[in-house]
């Protein structure tokens, strides 16, 4: 079982998760169920399958839920597309955000690739 506390890439995902709680505070009231919804159950969710992925005992099954963290960075990542196409937030206040996501996909991608050649 690995320590998924001590992962770079665990950590990052939990500091994504509080950047989307703050931006969905930019967000419109009447987004609060919908899109505000959405950015932070897919923000959460990438630390939390990272987390699961480190109690499982097969390397097989670890990159199997590091793969559906990707699919949730690629989640938010393309819900801050919409919300700055809509113009529902200044572009400087999702910048943090957008790095931190494009960072947590490279880790992701690599660790996933480190699994797959061991």
């Amino acid at each position: 079982m690995r320590n998924f506390r001590t992962l770079v890439v665990w950590q990052k995902g939990i500091e994504i998760a509080k950047e989307a709680y703050l931006i969905s505070e930019f967000l419109p009231k009447d987004e609060r169920f919908r899109i505000v919804d959405q950015l932070t159950r897919a923000a959460v969710s990438i630390s939390l399958n990272i987390a699961e992925g480190c109690s499982r005992k097969s390397d097989k099954e670890y990159g199997h839920y590091l793969s559906i963290a990707m699919g949730s960075a690629f989640e938010v990542e393309t819900i801050l597309t919409i919300i700055l196409e809509l113009k529902m937030v200044d572009p400087k206040d999702v910048e943090k955000l957008q790095l931190l996501i494009n960072e947590e996909e490279k880790m992701l991608n690599g660790l996933m690739n480190k699994l797959k050649r061991s």
